[in-house]
């Protein structure tokens, strides 16, 4: 009992828990009655908690505390309000439509990407630069043996341009 009032408190339902234990002789008889007449998803919710907790308790020997199990019945409603309200909401999505500008008079423009193929461990580089009138200047494509993040993957495409822009004498 300790420790389902533990789980009551922490949960912040102890005003609804509390005021109907003396009217009650059965944990059962206080569920029903909070699920016929406060919320069927919060008793649900706590339920299910509850549920789980004894499930390990029998099958794997382990038993969380109540005010562990409070706080994630908690989390679990607040996650469940928060994503009601998101889906109760509209939203407009704005779309920008990008285009390529020319760079000043002597300037460069370099463009560069990279892809990953996890199953082959290899990451895809290439690039390509431009002048300020869009005539195409140099470009590079090559594999990396490794999988890299995206941000590492154009970090190296990046740097490989800049040593080739070098090279080329374009700074």
């Amino acid at each position: 009992m300790h420790d389902s009032k533990q789980a009551w408190l922490a949960a912040g339902l102890q005003h609804i828990v509390m005021s109907r234990v003396p009217q009650f002789a059965t944990v059962k008889e206080v569920l029903v009655d909070v699920v016929s007449k406060v919320d069927r998803s919060l008793a649900g919710q706590f339920a299910t908690l509850l549920w789980n907790n004894g499930n390990n308790s029998v099958w794997n020997d382990t038993k969380e505390a109540g005010r562990q199990l409070g706080i994630k019945a908690q989390c679990m409603w607040n996650d469940w309000w928060a994503v009601l309200e998101i889906r109760n909401q509209h939203y407009t999505i704005e779309v920008e439509t990008l285009s390529w500008h020319k760079p000043e008079m002597g300037w460069y423009k370099c463009n560069i990407d990279a892809s990953f193929d996890k199953n082959m461990g290899k990451t895809s580089v290439g690039w390509c630069v431009q002048d300020y009138i869009g005539r195409f200047i140099a470009a590079v494509s090559s594999w990396v043996h490794g999988n890299f993040s995206i941000i590492e993957g154009e970090v190296m495409t990046f740097d490989c341009c800049c040593q080739t822009t070098i090279e080329l004498r374009l700074h």
